[in-house]
């Protein structure tokens, strides 16, 4: 019998071109992420990032931070000084409304601090979960939190997502707070 090159117990080589065989991570959607931010030049880059700041958090945490519970909290301070992505890996996974405003309220107050210096900080917010690719109370729980605390600190609000384990991006519209019950 002629020799294939391999082992008996290999498996043979897939056709399936490498780039579609890229490995499944949680948390994440890999195709949409080289669609998005492959083959910029770094004006190109820091533009998307702008337009788009949750949206490249969301395809920025690293791997290793991106699990049910984990958040986000994007800081951006204005008039072009640049802004954060400040990770929190083990925030709870099923916040209550006082858990929300708790982890919320120390960046509020860095960005309060910073308007009182004449800049116009932003915050924003992305956490991630498990569960379905709509918004959840979980989802409602966090706008509410930055929506309030936002408001009573004249800051504004770049917005609230969530980024499932499916890897699907999940924006809360401002207002779409529904129940919040925990």
């Amino acid at each position: 019998m002629p020799s294939t090159g391999r082992l008996v117990d290999t498996p043979g080589m897939s056709r399936t071109p490498m780039s579609s065989r890229s490995p499944r991570t949680p948390y994440d959607n890999h195709a949409d992420y080289v669609g998005r931010w492959s083959g910029l030049t770094e004006a190109e880059l820091l533009a998307a990032a702008d337009a788009d700041p949750l949206r490249f958090a969301a395809d920025h945490v690293p791997a290793i931070d991106r699990r049910e519970g984990s958040v986000v909290v994007v800081l951006d301070l204005g008039d072009d000084m640049g802004s954060s992505m400040n990770v929190i890996p083990d925030a709870p996974s099923n916040p209550t409304p006082s858990d929300c405003r708790l982890l919320l309220r120390t960046f509020l107050d860095a960005a309060e601090h910073f308007r009182r210096e004449g800049l116009s900080p932003s915050i924003g917010l992305l956490h991630h979960r498990t569960g379905p690719p709509h918004v959840t109370d979980i989802d409602r729980r966090w706008a509410s939190a930055a929506e309030d605390l936002a408001a009573r600190a004249d800051i504004r609000t770049i917005g609230v997502a969530a980024r499932t384990e499916a890897g699907a991006f999940v924006l809360i519209q401002p207002g779409d707070r529904g129940s919040t019950a925990a």
